[in-house]
């Protein structure tokens, strides 16, 4: 099946990967994990977040012109709509399995959820502000929390009992989730919430660190930087610096920086910052070619693992910076040494997809992230380099397409 787009935004990578998504199986009931070899693992198993992601994903892809993929984008939504929502007590499962674990409450995945909801929207899928406002409303009731101007991370089912714990990583994708959707559901408070969790996880905690940016807090909202010392590599909540996060950080301050109506110096500089502390900390860190995936507070690599979320990361931006003229020829040196690299390694031309997880060696780990999961992070990656400045993907592809 050969997909293409229409207007400017021909982008060979982009569309075999939406091509390689689509061929792995169908998606009429939603989106499940691809496997290996490019098939859908288990057709049964469904993720709020692979969902979510996936939703995005096509949602980009329908914006472009791609036909094929409006009836995944709708099928994502229905899947979050119908099978993934609590209707009991609100909110979305972990995923589709009857036990604690998948029925607990994540603050990681809500925010994907409103992403996914508030994309389809702006790709016209009506349902999609369905589900976005589910996740806000959810988050407004449970997750916000206006005393620390951060998202609490975990509940149980019944939203009744909350973890002692503060993370980063869920806060982060909040950041990105209040910029995508404060305009389609007319919530410009969002974007002042986007503002207080970067001021205080970059300007107060990142800053205090050298940009050696701590992932954990106790319940208090003070850096747990011991936390999972004695489980280094879980799959979200690793020990120690996560060098991705640091990218993703530096790329969001920019767009957070576009959208807000307060100039914050500080958000550029921080952006900078982060940016020269991932390269600094991740690149080639153990001498071998790529990013490592995590080091400790003094800088030594912990996890060596090559992880293509990383790298596209990177890649994106270092487009975000470019168009923002801050690094000079250095940002767009780094996205044609970065794009070169993403493709040698982990491209895996027996199915035309990408592979997740490398050891650092460049061979297939997968012990992590067993194989090929999702496509957000490539979908940025092959993206962001070709829209203007912006407050996210989806609103810089509407920019470009002159409908925003």
């Amino acid at each position: 099946m050969e997909t293409r787009a229409s207007g400017s935004f021909e982008n060979r990578d982009f569309l075999a990967l939406i091509d390689f998504v689509l061929s792995a199986g169908k998606h009429s009931e939603g989106f499940a994990d691809i496997d290996m070899d490019g098939r859908i693992s288990s057709p049964m198993y469904r993720s709020t977040l692979t969902n979510s992601r996936m939703t995005f994903v096509m949602a980009a892809a329908s914006l472009l012109g791609v036909e094929q993929a409006r009836p995944a984008l709708e099928a994502g939504v229905k899947c979050l709509r119908e099978e993934l929502h609590d209707k009991s007590y609100g909110g979305y499962f972990d995923f589709n399995a009857p036990t604690a674990r998948a029925e607990r409450k994540l603050a990681y995945n809500h925010v994907f959820v409103l992403l996914a909801g508030a994309s389809a929207a702006n790709a016209g899928e009506e349902n999609g502000l369905e589900i976005a406002r589910e996740a806000l409303s959810v988050i407004d009731q449970h997750f916000w929390n206006e005393d620390l101007g951060i998202l609490n991370d975990e509940y149980d089912r019944t939203l009744s009992f909350r973890y002692p714990y503060f993370g980063g990583n869920s806060n982060m994708h909040a950041v990105e989730a209040f910029l995508a959707s404060a305009k389609v559901l007319e919530r410009p408070d969002l974007i002042t919430r986007a503002e207080r969790i970067a001021e205080f996880f970059i300007d107060i905690h990142a800053r205090q660190y050298q940009f050696m940016l701590p992932e954990h807090y106790d319940f208090k909202g003070e850096p747990d930087l011991n936390y999972n010392r004695h489980q280094q590599e879980d799959v979200f909540k690793p020990y120690g610096v996560t060098v991705g996060h640091l990218f993703e950080w530096s790329r969001l301050l920019l767009e957070l920086e576009f959208a807000s109506d307060n100039e914050a110096p500080w958000r550029v500089d921080a952006a900078l910052g982060l940016y020269n502390k991932a390269k600094e900390l991740g690149l080639e860190a153990d001498g071998k070619p790529g990013f490592v995936y995590t080091v400790d507070f003094s800088g030594e690599p912990i996890s060596t693992k090559r992880l293509h979320w990383v790298v596209c990361e990177a890649i994106a931006c270092a487009a975000t910076l470019q168009k923002w003229t801050l690094l000079g020829d250095t940002a767009e040196f780094d996205q044609i040494v970065w794009g070169k690299h993403l493709r040698a390694r982990f491209f895996d031309p027996s199915t035309g997809g990408w592979h997740h997880e490398l050891d650092s060696d460049g061979n297939y780990s997968g012990q992590l992230f067993s194989g090929k999961p999702d496509a957000y992070h490539l979908t940025q990656a092959f993206l962001v380099p070709l829209v203007g400045k912006g407050s996210g993907l989806i609103q810089s592809i509407q920019e470009s397409l002159g409908r925003s």
